[in-house]
């Protein structure tokens, strides 16, 4: 006997894939453009920042934390709980 896997779930699962895959811009027209301003400066802002931002690991990469580029010659800056399993 063969069973058919799928149904409601299934079609559920494909329009969740379209929902998430539909670009949001594709919405705009709805939505007020003071909204749309303010999430592209926050996007750009976020863009600006993660350039800056390290990942610490220690103890054989079991351990550790982020931090932040503060200079252009590499030093970099991090929370002691993150810095002190390195020693």
């Amino acid at each position: 006997m063969s069973r058919c896997l799928g149904g409601p779930l299934v079609v559920l699962a494909v329009a969740a894939g379209l929902l998430v895959q539909t670009p949001a811009r594709a919405f705009s027209a709805d939505i007020d453009p003071t909204v749309l301003a303010a999430e592209q400066a926050r996007i750009d802002t976020i863009a600006r920042a993660s350039a800056a931002a390290i990942t610490v690991l220690a103890d054989g990469g079991r351990d550790g934390g982020s931090g932040v580029i503060i200079s252009a010659d590499g030093y970099a800056i991090s929370n002691f709980h993150v810095t002190s399993v390195a020693g």
